[in-house]
């Protein structure tokens, strides 16, 4: 019977189904249970014979009543996917159960899925561990896989990741896609193992090689940043693409910012705006991020505040930050939808919560001017210092500006002085030129105040931080630092008194348009100060500070027109310039502590993610 079974088993494997059934039938009538599982088989799946799954169940039956293991696996089969009967997944369970005790490799990894699925039966990570180990220690590479997992995340086992790299790799040499993408992840991050991207790649290679989406992704990926490897932006660009054609998001989505970054692959917009359409219609909240930046700045479409908001509510929903922190922008300012500073306040409060530090910074400002709810100065103090923290530079600045102006009842001047002077430092070493000023500022402020001549050397440091620091703001166009540059070195303070380098500051700080250093140069060539008196030139810079809201050049300038200097004599005039000038206050020459700066222009806020991700669970 043995050689009849093998004949059958024979013509069935070369696809000559007929022969097959032929032999398997009389066998299976004389219960043989081999025969009467093949023939079960065949019914099943309409090879050689009408498709018949009443027939199939009949067969199966016959042979795992006879404790045919391979029939009692085939009954579980059909009960889990429902095919001749209603689908029952605890019936299913029963059968594989049956078969596995015989200790069938296949089946205990099925049994095994039951269990860590609660298909069937209770979730019981516990006995899909022993299941899987029992299937893995008979070589079959899913359980090898799946045990793997298991040790790797501590779920029916304790959590071991020399064992997880052990059964991964058993399953790996066996040509395991996913066992060859773990191994990958693990050397990348370095979990468990010694990070080793040399390895990483290796592994990525031969899953990719494979087909597998996500590794040829992250081999992507390695390419890009060189990791383990030579840098090759085309080499990336060949993997992602790979990975796009299998429509997986993260590749459209890092495909988009290699074109739209030009790095090393030509920058084209229309392609990133595609691959960005691509990962977003598969809900990567990212993209629909980028999407909406595109509608927005108008690259490669037409700007479409419209679409923008849409494409940003949806990245909003999908918790990316970065888009509600620009839903709130669009509602503070009522572009693209109506101005709800409330609404824009509950997004601002979403990105807060995720440590969107712009978003902290705004609701400091938002609570500090009462922008859509009461104002409230200690919770304004508490954003900003979150997003001061979290090394926001505009908000370590801002923390410094509130601690100077602080409430009367809640300050403590020395205290509020040090750690204003500690903020603005961490923000000037960032580079930011508002804090380089109000550092500066507070160094003046500082050596002004002291007045013990014993303590000179003290002043005259101060006074060097402070020209230092204003040095460091003018050099970004920071006109206010020009401006008191230009004042340190008019009057000679803390430097060699130096007319032309403060009319070179002043100038400088004029161009930006400091309606300060405006000012100040209308009164330098109006009054001849260290130079030959111009009404002429003074009459300008009077009129371009007296646009600016200055109502000292407002007043000048009705003077000029009452008393014909420079101009031809007009009351008139020199009406409207007084009436203009009244309602304001003159400037002093020094400005104030500065205030906080606000997170306030669009488009600043927009700035495409470039971010690449890094290795990730399949």
């Amino acid at each position: 019977m043995k050689t009849l079974l093998d004949d059958a088993n024979a013509a069935y494997a070369r696809g000559d189904f007929t022969n097959a059934l032929r032999i398997s039938r009389p066998l299976a009538s004389l219960n043989y249970a081999a025969a009467q599982n093949n023939l079960g088989f065949m019914y099943a799946n309409g090879q050689g014979v009408a498709q018949d799954f009443n027939e199939a169940l009949k067969w199966y039956h016959l042979a795992a009543a006879q404790q045919y293991a391979p029939a009692q696996y085939n009954l579980g089969s059909m009960h889990a996917s429902g095919q001749g009967v209603e689908q029952d997944y605890a019936a299913a369970l029963q059968w594989y159960r049956l078969a596995a005790e015989q200790g069938l490799a296949d089946v205990q990894t099925n049994l095994a899925f039951m269990y860590a699925n609660g298909q069937g039966v209770e979730k019981n990570s516990l006995e899909a561990a022993r299941w899987f180990e029992l299937a893995a220690a008979q070589g079959d590479a899913t359980a090898q896989f799946n045990l793997g997992y298991l040790y790797a995340h501590g779920e029916g086992v304790s959590k071991n990741m020399a064992l997880a790299l052990q059964w991964y790799e058993s399953a790996a040499a066996q040509n395991h896609s996913y066992a060859q993408f773990s191994l990958g992840v693990m050397l990348a991050r370095g979990d468990g193992v010694a990070q080793d991207y040399g390895r990483a790649h290796q592994w990525y290679l031969q899953a990719a090689g494979q087909g597998d989406a996500v590794a040829q992704h992250n081999l992507g990926v390695m390419y890009l940043h060189g990791q383990g490897i030579q840098a090759n932006p085309q080499l990336a660009l060949d993997c992602f693409s790979r990975a796009a054609m299998q429509d997986y998001p993260s590749a459209h989505f890092n495909l988009a910012g290699l074109y739209a970054s030009a790095g090393g692959v030509g920058q084209d917009l229309s392609q990133a705006l595609h691959h960005y359409q691509a990962a977003a219609a598969h809900g990567h909240g990212a993209a629909h991020h980028n999407l909406a930046t595109y509608y927005a700045k108008g690259l490669a479409v037409e700007q479409d505040f419209v679409r923008a908001l849409q494409h940003y509510t949806q990245a909003a929903e999908l918790g990316v930050a970065a888009a509600q922190f620009q839903l709130g922008l669009m509602h503070a300012t009522g572009q693209g939808t109506v101005h709800d500073a409330a609404l824009a306040r509950d997004y601002f409060e979403l990105a807060a919560a995720q440590g969107h530090t712009q978003a902290q910074c705004k609701l400091g400002l938002a609570y500090l001017y009462g922008e859509g709810v009461e104002p409230n100065f200690d919770l304004a103090l508490n954003w900003t210092e979150a997003a001061a923290k979290l090394g926001d530079p505009v908000a370590q600045h801002n923390l410094g500006a509130l601690l100077l102006n602080a409430p009367a009842a809640s300050r403590n001047p020395q205290a509020d002085a040090a750690q204003a002077l500690r903020h603005y430092s961490a923000a000037a070493d960032h580079g930011f030129a508002p804090a380089q000023f109000g550092l500066a500022l507070l160094y003046q402020q500082q050596a002004g105040q002291n007045q013990d001549p014993s303590q000179a050397p003290e002043t005259a440091h101060k006074l060097k931080q402070a020209l230092h620091y204003y040095a460091l703001a003018a050099a970004q166009n920071h006109p206010q630092a020009m401006f008191n540059l230009a004042d340190l070195y008019a009057r000679g303070v803390g430097v060699t008194e130096d007319s032309v380098k403060a009319m070179q500051y002043l100038a400088q700080a004029a161009d930006s348009g400091d309606v300060a250093a405006l000012y100040s140069l209308g009164r330098i060539h109006k009054l001849g100060l260290g130079q030959t008196p111009d009404n002429a030139q003074a009459l300008i810079y009077y009129q371009e500070a007296a646009h600016r809201g200055d109502s000292g050049a407002q007043f000048n300038i009705g003077a000029m027109y009452a008393h014909g200097d420079g101009v031809n004599q007009d009351y008139a005039q020199a009406l409207r310039w007084y009436h203009a000038a009244a309602g304001q206050s003159l400037l002093e020459d020094l400005q104030e502590a500065p205030k906080p700066e606000k997170y306030d222009q669009f488009p600043a806020g927009i700035s495409v993610t470039q971010e690449f991700l890094s290795p990730a669970d399949s």
